[in-house]
């Protein structure tokens, strides 16, 4: 499958751990209940895309792995990635980021909003100050948050060794991050509650409705409450569906 390309490690279906299709059992509910937080970062698809294909792809190249992805909707995909010049890379990129990452996790939430327990999502806009030290061979993530650019933030690594800093930014964001991760961990709800080292403010985060469509918007140097984010986006990609071939 061509989003092996991507994730080489994935459940694989009709095995004990995963009986049937995961996204049919998400969609029929029959997942244990269970406190959920997940989210996704900018630019998820960024280095897997620039990795998978180190030189340009143009449109046609494109056409033919858009129809590997989902056959019935190339052109449709196509249209609403549209961009300038001969190299479809970046296209590619927001497709993975939005069709594999961002938008499934908000449907896939959509579905579970009857169940007793809460869930939570977020998204980390946020690109490391440190990133040429971080991101070695990978300069494709330089300028974007490439897949696994959040945890550097989420478990605070001393970076030193890199002959890297945290901004005062960074530290303010992980500070709340950290805060949140570790409530989660104790109570099954995050919230923070500020202390004298940081500035930003206390922070209690809503679980996902479908109304509301709540989430956290990690970024420097506060992170922030924001509902519907990337509507229009997921929207579109509602309408074709995550049952990818």
């Amino acid at each position: 499958h061509i989003v092996e390309l991507f994730e080489a490690w994935t459940p694989t279906r009709d095995t004990p751990n995963a009986p049937e299709n995961l996204l049919d059992a998400y969609e029929a509910g029959r997942i244990q209940d269970k406190e959920i937080l997940i989210g996704s970062v900018h630019d998820e698809g960024e280095n897997f895309v620039y990795e998978a294909f180190s030189t340009p792809v143009s449109s046609a190249e494109e056409t033919l792995l858009l129809g590997f992805l989902d056959p019935k909707h190339i052109f449709k995909v196509k249209e609403h990635y549209a961009v300038p010049g001969k190299d479809t890379r970046d296209a590619l990129v927001g497709v993975a980021t939005d069709g594999l990452f961002k938008c499934p996790t908000r449907y896939l939430f959509s579905k579970l909003s009857n169940k007793q327990k809460k869930h939570f999502v977020y998204h980390f806009d946020h690109v490391a100050s440190f990133g040429d030290k971080f991101w070695g061979n990978e300069t494709e993530c330089l300028n974007a948050t490439c897949h696994g650019g959040d945890l550097p933030f989420d478990f605070h690594p001393d970076i030193s060794s890199l002959q890297a800093v945290y901004s005062e930014g960074e530290k303010s964001m992980m500070k709340v991050l950290q805060g949140l991760l570790m409530s989660f961990a104790k109570s099954g709800v995050p919230s923070y509650s500020p202390d004298a080292s940081t500035e930003c403010p206390a922070l209690s985060w809503p679980a996902f409705t479908v109304d509301g469509r709540e989430s956290v918007h990690f970024e420097t140097p506060c992170p922030s409450l924001k509902a519907n984010m990337y509507a229009d986006t997921c929207d579109f990609w509602d309408t074709i569906g995550y049952h990818f071939r």
